[in-house]
């Protein structure tokens, strides 16, 4: 049995998937499997996944039908052998000893869930983010979910190792959700925990390209926010958690609102801003979300209450050309690509 499963959807990342596998191939722990699942790929992916099996015999390659991020890292999952789980991203790096600290500071605390920093890598500027601030490096709460939302950690699957029996054929992604999937994931993840740890250090490295899913203009983080409050309650129900988790869910809805915001009013975004304003107006005219701006922690979601308290098509109109003309003046000051 390995020791660590390390997990990486792969779909259409042909220039990115080789730089992205041998980072792990490079890690100090070596006890490691790599499960490669080919989410049917129109690139070059399924052959790469190919090539880097025959280069290295920790590798394993699954190949399946398209059926989205969460339907392929449950074929890993399901697939999987090892004592610990880690999922990864395939355009991503991770740091040589980003498995060895994390499994060093689970051991060491008896924990099974250790957390990571990670940062953002752009074009010109690196920007850190930490996942939990500066909060304690083990954190024992009898409601652990409620524990990460105090620390508004909503950050990726790929920014922890999870033991293997914590979720394997008892957690599952849901292949209905391919935005902000890990939510749902993460939330009855914590649901099961007791403590988890944290090593406050960046380890994870999230490469923000061009078609990349956190960097796309979607189309479908109203659906996605929709279910994932309705998956979130049904796990509430299922583990009997207290009121207070409905705090926690309503926060969650809310953080894929400003999501939506940020992605209506993308400069990717082409449709017209009466469009746009439909958009925003639609969701924030619904029961479901002025019931979450009522009962939720404000010191989060503050900027969310405001706006279902102020919308006003003029006002965004207003503030969608201050955004414009903000843009216009980043891209006149932004350095210029160096030629090759």
């Amino acid at each position: 049995m390995p020791l660590v499963s390390v997990i990486i959807p792969v779909y259409n990342v042909e220039k990115y998937l080789t730089a992205s596998a041998e980072s792990v191939m490079a890690q100090t722990v070596t006890d490691i499997e790599i499960i490669l699942v080919n989410d049917g790929s129109a690139d070059r992916s399924g052959e790469i996944c190919r090539k880097l099996a025959e280069k290295d015999s920790r590798i394993r390659v699954i190949d399946k039908a398209n059926g989205g991020v969460s339907s392929a890292r449950n074929a890993g999952l399901e697939s999987s052998l090892g004592e610990w789980i880690y999922f990864m991203d395939p355009d991503d790096l991770i740091e040589p000893d980003t498995l060895e600290c994390a499994l060093k500071k689970a051991e060491e605390t008896g924990t099974d869930v250790c957390l990571f920093d990670y940062d953002r890598i752009y074009e010109n500027v690196t920007k850190i983010n930490r996942t939990l601030a500066d909060k304690d490096e083990l954190v024992n709460d009898t409601n652990c979910y409620r524990a990460m939302y105090s620390f508004n950690y909503f950050g990726s699957v790929c920014f922890m190792i999870i033991k293997a029996e914590l979720i394997r054929g008892k957690v599952f992604f849901d292949d209905k959700i391919n935005i902000g999937e890990d939510q749902l994931f993460k939330f009855e993840c914590f649901c099961r925990l007791k403590a988890y740890s944290y090593v406050p250090q960046v380890k994870y490295h999230y490469i923000m390209r061009d078609g990349s899913a956190i960097n796309s203009c979607r189309k479908d983080y109203a659906s996605a926010a929709d279910l994932i409050y309705e998956g979130m309650m049904a796990v509430k129900e299922k583990y009997d958690l207290p009121e207070y988790a409905d705090k926690y869910i309503n926060s969650v809805y809310l953080k894929f609102f400003y999501l939506l915001i940020m992605n209506t009013f993308s400069a990717k975004n082409k449709m017209g801003l009466s469009r746009k304003l439909d958009i925003i107006e639609n969701f924030v005219n619904t029961e479901r979300f002025k019931a979450a701006a009522k009962n939720n922690d404000p010191s989060v979601n503050g900027k969310a209450v405001r706006i279902h308290k102020n919308f006003k098509r003029n006002f965004w109109i207003i503030n969608y050309l201050v955004y414009l003309i903000s843009v216009c003046k980043k891209s006149r000051n932004k350095p210029a690509r160096p030629k090759n």
